[in-house]
């Protein structure tokens, strides 16, 4: 049986209220109550922000491509966009994918005459028996319903950072830009976040940011996620299966 709204929304609110915000409060405290030590604790505390912000976005980003994924009972019901998240998954598209990057590989690196010498070959095996092959299995992912098996968690375009840029594509592929709390969304210290997070994580700086600038990176982060929180119950209410018993119902527009 799928979820319904509520069980969406309980979701997203236990993550926000019972995992991530704590765990923020609690930095905030130790950073507060520390006497010694604390620029390894405020070295410590930056990769924890990221942390804390990228499991929030992971998880909610996932439960819309859940929702998309029950909506739908073909992948060809699903808008183009929406789409993509499930194909780039697929094991045919990606050993297309893999195989046409060869192809094209060995033809740039084919002399003049292998090129000529393996015309037969390429003819019966190259990329227009390719394309035809990916066509006739896309044909028939188009007609089965996005699979099960797949962990959404695994769809969410993340890139390895979630930065600003990062935010946008996911937001602007399913739709969380029409929502009205997405303009309340504050991503103007993010990429400074992640950048921070990043020069930390791979020995870059081991410098600690200074108290203030920690205090105003935490008090952003927890801003982003509440923010972010906002956005996800707005498109759940919007897109999400009622509830049997609460007499309402949803209208499920995505656009194409």
């Amino acid at each position: 049986m799928n979820n319904t709204r509520r069980d969406f929304v309980a979701e997203v609110t236990f993550t926000r209220d019972n995992d991530c915000l704590p765990v923020l409060e609690n930095l905030r405290s130790l950073l507060s109550d520390q006497i010694s030590e604390r620029d390894t604790l405020r070295l410590m505390a930056v990769p924890m922000l990221y942390s804390v912000w990228e499991r929030c976005f992971s998880l909610w980003t996932s439960i819309c491509l859940k929702i998309i994924r029950d909506n739908h009972i073909r992948a060809a019901d699903c808008p183009p966009q929406l789409r993509a998240y499930w194909l780039r998954k697929a094991g045919f598209f990606k050993s297309f994918i893999d195989t046409i990057r060869d192809v094209v590989e060995l033809e740039r690196e084919d002399s003049v005459f292998n090129q000529t010498s393996g015309l037969s070959k390429k003819i019966t095996k190259g990329g227009f028996h390719l394309s035809a092959k990916v066509l006739r299995e896309l044909d028939t992912w188009h007609q089965q319903p996005f699979s099960a098996k797949l962990d959404v968690k695994e769809l969410v375009l993340t890139y390895s950072n979630v930065n600003d840029a990062v935010v946008a594509v996911n937001a602007e592929a399913l739709g969380l830009v029409n929502m009205d709390a997405y303009s309340k969304l504050d991503l103007s210290r993010l990429g400074g976040l992640v950048g921070l997070r990043n020069g930390i994580g791979h020995g870059a700086m081991l410098n600690p940011p200074g108290e203030k600038e920690l205090e105003e990176l935490l008090a952003y982060t927890e801003s982003l996620v509440q923010q972010y929180a906002d956005v996800i119950l707005e498109w759940v209410n919007a897109h999400a299966a009622s509830d049997p018993d609460d007499g309402s119902s949803v209208g499920i527009a995505y656009s194409s």
